[in-house]
């Protein structure tokens, strides 16, 4: 069952509860040292919040075919209102988006935003890998609403 409400923010992270270096080698998504750091030793040298960005992974998330392309919402389309969203997300190391991360970066109305989302949440990704694993990716994306003349 879709949630009801999804959250439009991310929750504040208090940064004593982020673990320090040394105990990152216990993360379930931990990869090994990157090559030229560390030791060799299994040391990790992902981030703290084990999220990580698209410079920083060796293959990074890639959108699977046959995802839906968000709807355009009828009244804005009856009014011809185009526009833009741009959201963040992250994306799991199952394919899919963490519901509680979409956050609308910027948009051009409320309902290019909700559409935004639902597609987000029916869409399936390929993972991003790090060192032979896969892991959590920090995504950002554009989606365009035109009207076709």
């Amino acid at each position: 069952v879709p949630p009801v409400k999804i959250p439009t923010e991310l929750p504040t992270i208090d940064p004593s509860t982020i673990a320090p270096p040394t105990d990152w080698t216990t993360h379930p998504t931990a990869p090994v040292t990157t090559p030229g750091t560390g030791t060799g030793t299994g040391e990790n040298s992902g981030p703290a919040n084990g999220v990580w960005d698209a410079a920083m992974v060796d293959q990074a998330v890639g959108a699977r075919a046959g995802n839906p392309a968000p709807e355009y919402p009828l009244m804005l389309r009856a009014a011809h209102v185009e526009g833009h969203v741009d959201v963040r997300f992250v994306v799991d190391t199952l394919g899919r988006a963490e519901p509680a991360s979409i956050q609308i970066i910027a948009s051009a109305h409320d309902r290019f935003s909700d559409a935004v989302r639902q597609a987000i949440l029916h869409s399936r990704y390929t993972p991003a890998m790090a060192h032979g694993v896969r892991v959590r990716q920090l995504v950002e994306q554009r989606f365009e609403f035109e009207l076709k003349r």
